[in-house]
């Protein structure tokens, strides 16, 4: 009886399996007809991850009661190993048929080619089977266009200094007069000042103007105190011209313009001498300045300060300074042309004159000016030599990051961007300044440093002008890289009108839209028109706008826009034939003949 028992549960246990192995059976046989999709399809590269939805709709009646069916999603890269990124569960007991679950996996350049795969397990209790490893339909590798932004941004140079306009060197002389007198006494005549004048006349120097301010003390009527302010500056400019007779210098007086500036009834200087003198006391001075900032005309304070016992004291001490004629002149300073500027530059560079024949300023204007970057680079060496300054370091490596642009070689870029850093770094040593750390900034992108050049630009500061637009520029463009486009299109709409930034700010919104899986690629097609229109060559810009067309299966744009990319840029040809973005147009043969 046992024994029969024994048999009967096993009996009734090989049944048991054998249903559970046919419902596996028959769930992973119905898991063919499992229903995915994915978005986005392609896959996307957005910032360093990527990141998708996975939908999954099981048959009807494939789950059953206790049983479940786990999906394994992972990515395949080609020619290595898939690696896991995640999974979906399906509970028989719910009878739960479909399910949406997002995933992100961390993008490496090896991951750029691959397909998304998947992998079932149907399972009851102990037992379970798989499917055999199948694709996700849309997840065939992943797209890189972020990869398209460009470091955009000017180098900067700290400003020369150099004015290469007329500039002044004011000569001021005084002639005093006697009281109600408007002429020139014989002392003043032949005195220091007038000595001053005669000597500066006789050097023929060059003068733009003279500008003699007449002045009178407070005593008198309104009249006289008008006629003497007028008259002192004229009786003192017919000395000016008398003298430049003397000396030849009247072919001079048609370039000079005499300004005459009478000063009436004025009680500025008045107060200026009463402050500055000794001979009164504070009491003195407080009663006298009561007076004259009180209430009344001019004349009725000077009959007010007649009554003051100080009075006699403001006679002595303070009304013969104010019977004056001031003279400003306004000496053309001698200045070296630009030809000489730029001959001095020369001789420099080939060693035949010393550094000391040019300022700074001029030679760092020489260096701005001349169109050749290797002679950029030697007179910024020269200055180095001749001043140690950090505006020399800062602009020798400017001119080392344009070298770097123009060098063809992955190797030779390099290693200009590593001089240029050398001497941002050194410049930084002396003096901190914006255009050393947005010039560092910019060298650490064209390396990829994008944590280099983010502390470098956070050291900037608020800045405005050239150097605030290439840090807006830089910033939009990490922005870009980092996967936070509508930062990125804040500070590129910041950055100007630089074709680049155009560009940049065009593809941001590209990729917002693309992110966002909205379809609405309007604003970015302006905007890249826009780049296109301001750089007629812009290879990347015209690459951009083809991608735009793909997106709104614009055929036509499609391969206009990409003949004119590939026919400026070989790599951009290279690109295109295996950019997914264009993946339905790898058959067309107007696309594949535009790559030719």
């Amino acid at each position: 009886m046992v024994r029969f028992k024994r048999v009967l549960l096993s009996a009734i246990v090989a049944v048991s399996l054998l249903a559970s192995g046919c419902t596996l059976k028959q769930m992973i046989k119905a898991a063919e007809k499992q229903n995915l999709k994915v978005k986005p399809s392609p896959l996307e590269m957005h910032g360093n991850t990527v990141d998708f939805s996975l939908s999954a709709t099981l048959p009807q009646n494939m789950l059953k009661p206790k049983t479940t069916y786990t999906v394994e999603v992972s990515y395949k890269p080609n020619n290595a190993e898939a690696m896991k990124v995640g999974e979906m569960q399906f509970d028989g007991n719910s009878n739960q048929r479909k399910m949406e679950k997002s995933f992100t996996f961390d993008y490496e350049d090896r991951l750029e080619r691959g397909k998304l795969v998947l992998k079932g397990t149907a399972r009851k209790g102990t037992k379970y089977k798989e499917t055999p490893m199948m694709d996700v339909p849309g997840g065939d590798g992943i797209i890189t266009t972020p990869e398209l932004a460009m470091p955009a941004g000017s180098v900067n140079y700290v400003a020369h200094g150099y004015d290469g306009k007329e500039e002044y060197e004011p000569q001021n002389m005084e002639f005093f007069f006697l009281k109600n007198r408007s002429n020139l006494r014989w002392s003043e005549k032949r005195g220091d000042e007038a000595k001053k004048l005669e000597e500066y006349i006789s050097q023929n120097n060059p003068t733009r103007t003279v500008t003699l301010t007449g002045m009178h003390s407070p005593e008198g009527p309104t009249k006289v105190n008008s006629k003497l302010a007028q008259e002192r500056p004229e009786t003192v400019e017919k000395f000016f011209k008398k003298k430049a007779d003397k000396y030849d210098y009247k072919d001079q007086l048609g370039e000079i313009s005499f300004v005459n500036k009478p000063v009436v009834e004025n009680w500025s200087l008045f107060k200026e001498l009463l402050n500055e003198s000794t001979r009164f006391t504070d009491e003195q001075k407080s009663e006298i300045l009561s007076i004259v900032n009180g209430p009344g005309d001019f004349v009725s304070k000077e009959l007010k300060l007649q009554t003051l016992r100080s009075y006699r004291s403001l006679l002595k001490y303070i009304y013969p300074p104010l019977r004056t004629a001031k003279v400003e002149i306004l000496k053309i300073k001698d200045k070296l042309t630009e030809p000489e500027i730029m001959a001095f530059a020369k001789q420099i560079m080939d060693g035949e004159e010393s550094t000391d024949k040019l300022t700074d300023e001029e030679l760092a204007y020489a260096a701005d000016k001349t169109p050749l970057l290797t002679e950029k680079e030697k007179l910024y060496k020269e200055a180095i030599s001749k001043n140690d300054a950090y505006y020399s370091y800062c602009n020798l490596g400017a001119v080392y990051l344009q070298m770097a642009a123009q060098k063809s070689s992955d190797s030779e870029k390099m290693s200009y961007v590593d001089k240029a850093i050398n001497q941002f770094e050194l410049s930084i040593k002396r003096r901190e300044s914006p255009e050393a750390y947005v010039n560092l900034a910019l060298a650490n992108m064209h390396k990829g440093n994008s944590e280099e050049a983010m502390n470098a630009l956070n050291k900037v500061g608020s800045a405005r002008g050239r150097v605030g637009a290439t840090v807006n520029a830089l910033k939009g463009y990490l922005a870009i890289k980092e996967g936070n486009y509508d930062d990125a299109i804040q500070n590129l709409s910041a950055a100007g009108n630089d074709p680049m930034v155009v560009y940049n700010k065009g593809l941001a919104q590209l990729l917002k839209a693309s992110k966002a899986m909205s379809g609405e690629y309007d604003m970015a097609k302006s905007t890249t028109q826009e780049a296109m229109n301001a750089d007629s060559n812009s290879a990347y810009a015209y690459y951009v706008a083809a991608i735009i067309a793909a997106r709104t299966n614009d055929a036509d744009g499609v391969t206009s826009n990409i003949e004119k990319a590939a026919s400026m840029n070989s790599m951009l040809k290279e690109r295109a034939a295996k950019d997914l973005e264009f993946m339905s147009y790898w058959n067309d043969s107007n696309f594949m003949n535009a790559l030719k």
